[in-house]
């Protein structure tokens, strides 16, 4: 549901001649693998705004009158959809199949390991440290005694201290933003506030 965005989605629906097409929100990978049910009768194709059922049913026995945590039938599983295997008629407690692993990492998208655990470089802009200019880590966690300077790059100095065009001590080619004048910043600026 990345930021609650409707998008019209065709829904075929497996095993059942209904086919809908209506605006749905966007859904996870996992609500595709595993089609969410109706609330009001526990059957997979519809949701329950379509539902032909006046009352909510028991999603185990299909009775009206009660839920399925206070079933008098035994546990039934033909309807049920294995989150292991995939196959319907068992739950994944009882599953044949060697147990397979749902995590996945989003950092590099593989099963198996989560993304805190993960050793592939993290996704996205690469952390650029200010202080020695090295990769994946940030200044205040650096090592390094080298300094590097943000205004022009080079190593050796910081901003306040650079005296290139576009940093520190070099004050005639700043601008002043309450005055418009060159050759001093606001915070030393003469001119009074208004």
């Amino acid at each position: 549901m990345a930021g609650g965005r409707w998008r019209d989605l065709k829904i075929f629906i497996v095993g059942n001649t209904s086919s809908l097409i209506r605006p749905v929100k966007e859904f996870s990978v996992m609500s595709v693998v595993f089609p969410r049910t109706c609330y009001k009768c526990g059957q997979v194709g519809h949701f329950a705004d379509a539902c032909q059922e006046t009352e909510r049913l028991c999603y185990n026995c299909k009775q009206p009158g009660h839920e399925s945590g206070e079933c008098p039938e035994p546990k039934q599983t033909t309807q049920k959809q294995c989150y292991n295997c995939k196959q319907t008629g068992h739950v994944q407690s009882e599953c044949s199949e060697p147990l397979r692993p749902v995590s996945k990492c989003y950092n590099c998208g593989k099963i198996g390991h989560l993304a805190k655990g993960c050793s592939a470089a993290r996704g996205g802009p690469k952390v650029t440290c200010h202080k020695c200019g090295g990769l994946n880590h940030f200044a205040r966690d650096c090592q390094s005694g080298v300094v590097k300077c943000y205004a022009c790059g080079k190593t050796g100095h910081i901003s306040k201290d650079c005296t290139s065009a576009s940093g520190g001590s070099n004050f005639s080619a700043k601008t002043c933003y309450k005055c418009g004048e060159s050759g001093h910043i606001s915070k030393f600026c003469e001119m009074e506030s208004e």
